[in-house]
């Protein structure tokens, strides 16, 4: 009989929990997270370099230029300039790319316990399910 695992925690996580994820893939992060950055209105370049426990975002705007920094070890996000708006706009964004991390660190660990066994379906959705035949 199929046993279906989301990939997705219905309950809330910690906003921390996510952000550390982002900080568990300094090679996909920056990437993810630069194009996302890109589609916020306003933004014309965006530039993310995670370097040990601090991921920097240096944004250009149509006003100016604005980094922010986000700290591994506490989920803070922090910025020298008086920019609430885009840090109220950039937060959503990292705690998505940290839950979307997350996702595909639960599904290929499912993949590895379970081999062929686990198999994703699509949900036409952000969420992730996979069917795991025991």
């Amino acid at each position: 009989m199929p046993c279906d695992a989301l990939a997705r925690v219905n309950a809330t996580i910690a906003t921390q929990t996510l952000v550390v994820e982002l900080f568990r893939r300094p090679d996909v992060t920056p990437v993810v997270l630069q194009r996302l950055l890109l589609q916020l209105d306003g933004v014309v370049e965006a530039r993310c370099v995670v370097t040990g426990s601090r991921l920097t975002i240096d944004l250009t705007t149509t006003a100016e230029t604005i980094r922010l920094t986000v700290d591994a070890d506490t989920g803070r996000l922090w910025t020298q300039a008086n920019v609430q708006a885009l840090l109220d706009r950039v937060r959503p964004l990292l705690e998505d790319t940290g839950g979307a991390l997350l996702q595909e660190r639960v599904v290929q660990t499912l993949r590895t316990v379970y081999g062929s066994r686990a198999e994703e379906v699509p949900t036409g959705g952000t969420a992730r399910r996979v069917t795991l035949r025991l």
